[in-house]
């Protein structure tokens, strides 16, 4: 038949093979989120110091193309023990989430950055259209949105003080970087 090369199997999923690309961008995006991850529980002043160094090395290990694994903190322990306010045990949850959120979204924008730079030397910066954002936020979109920059002086979003305001509402957070093709 012609017209098999069409056809897909049944129960099959469609997957693109991994070339060494892809597979170096993975590492990257996992090494920058292990950096981000601390830099965000550190900013988020919610655990003991002495806490963050071993909650950061439960992500340590590098499983290519795997997603995070959200609730491996909250399962831990010494949970409770290693708040600084036990509590707001019920908000320190809520703000993982968005600490782990906003630590893979960084971590995916960089590197996808630095992908970009291989193709222009520009980009424009797409803001969510419905976002209720913090006034740090509205500074930036102010100056950026749908302008082009160099790709070197992009801001990366979310931005980390996004954990500690009102829009940390992960639906909000979709930034996009647009090649500039500059016509």
């Amino acid at each position: 038949m012609i017209f098999g090369f069409f056809k897909r199997e049944k129960n099959s999923t469609q997957t693109i093979n991994a070339n060494a690309d892809h597979k170096k961008d993975d590492k990257d995006i996992h090494n920058l989120f292990l950096e981000e991850l601390t830099d965000l529980l550190k900013a988020s002043k919610v655990f003991k110091p002495e806490y963050i160094k071993k909650y950061v090395g439960l992500y340590k290990k590098y499983e290519p193309f795997k997603g995070k694994k959200y609730g491996l903190i909250q399962k831990q322990v010494d949970f409770e023990e290693s708040l600084l306010d036990v509590s707001k045990k019920k908000e320190a949850k809520k703000l993982l989430d968005n600490v782990f959120f906003i630590a893979q979204r960084r971590a995916y924008n960089q590197v996808d950055l630095i992908r970009k730079k291989t193709l222009a030397s520009k980009v424009i910066i797409k803001f969510p259209k419905d976002s209720a954002c913090c006034s740090d936020l509205l500074k930036y979109k102010k100056k950026f949105e749908n302008k082009a920059i160099l790709i070197n002086k992009a801001p990366i979003f979310p931005l980390k003080s996004c954990i500690n305001c009102g829009c940390n509402d992960q639906r909000l957070m979709n930034f996009t970087y647009q090649i500039d093709i500059g016509f």
